[in-house]
């Protein structure tokens, strides 16, 4: 398989959203650096619990402290990410949940205004 420049793009806009989240902005740098050479290289790194697991992951955690308009950037290339690697063959039924998840909430605009 050969890298994907689109993929690693994405992966480093994530990276710059996710700046204060150190852990986070490394998982996502890690990918991009991967994904640049070789999508099934980033493959293990976007198919972990890191990415797409539960409490503390990426995909739940990642710009919790982020403003309405940039939370909703975020969960737009976390579910653009997904769809790269799905392109690609590369799949996870949780990365799946999760992308969903953000779509339906961007179209239901859950992040459209402060909170009461």
């Amino acid at each position: 398989m050969s890298g994907s420049p689109l993929a690693a793009s994405k992966c480093m806009e994530l990276f710059e959203l996710l700046r204060n989240q150190p852990y986070f902005a490394g998982l996502a740098r890690a990918t991009a650096l991967a994904a640049e050479s070789d999508l099934a290289k980033a493959a293990p790194i976007y198919q972990s619990l890191d990415w797409w697991g539960g409490s503390g992951s990426l995909a739940d955690s990642a710009g919790a402290d982020l403003p309405r308009i940039q939370k909703k950037q975020l969960l737009a290339l976390i579910a653009d990410i997904r769809d790269i690697f799905h392109d690609a063959g590369i799949d996870y039924d949780r990365a799946d949940m999760w992308a969903d998840t953000f779509r339906s909430w961007l179209r239901d605009g859950v992040f459209d205004q402060e909170p009461s």
